[in-house]
């Protein structure tokens, strides 16, 4: 008799309980978010991180905007939550990370440029929540 211990993908199970803990809307859109970030090969939690850091997850965001993640400065309306967690993804992937900007210090400098003038808060609040999301200090 064998056992064969299986381990399955983890990311879903944080994503929803995360969002749930801090009651977002973005959580009925859990499996979409997550589906964005690997089909643009983007870490989930920088996805998060941004939108907890521009509009409490969405809770502050203009509304009918869709826009959790400050897109220019907060201007930027999406149609769907489904088309600005595509759209969200695929920009940091294009214009940040292929560009080689890849930790929250990095991607500041381009995503909130008035943030490196004030030491940093942006990349502190996305390093933050990066980090709660990795270590389930949720």
């Amino acid at each position: 008799m064998s056992t064969a211990i299986q381990t399955g993908d983890a990311r879903p199970v944080i994503i929803e309980k995360y969002l749930e803990k801090h009651n977002s809307p973005l959580l009925p859109y859990a499996d979409v978010l997550l589906a964005a970030s690997e089909k643009y090969d983007v870490d989930y939690r920088l996805i998060v991180a941004i939108a907890q850091c521009e509009s409490n997850l969405c809770k502050k965001s203009p509304p009918g905007s869709f826009n959790c993640w400050g897109f220019e400065n907060g201007t930027t309306k999406f149609l769907s939550m489904e088309q600005a967690l595509d759209q969200v993804a695929k920009t940091l992937r294009e214009r940040y990370l292929d560009d080689g900007l890849v930790t929250p210090k990095q991607i500041m400098t381009r995503y909130a440029p008035p943030s490196v003038e004030k030491g940093g808060p942006w990349a502190k609040c996305v390093s933050q929540f990066i980090e709660e999301l990795e270590y389930g200090k949720f």
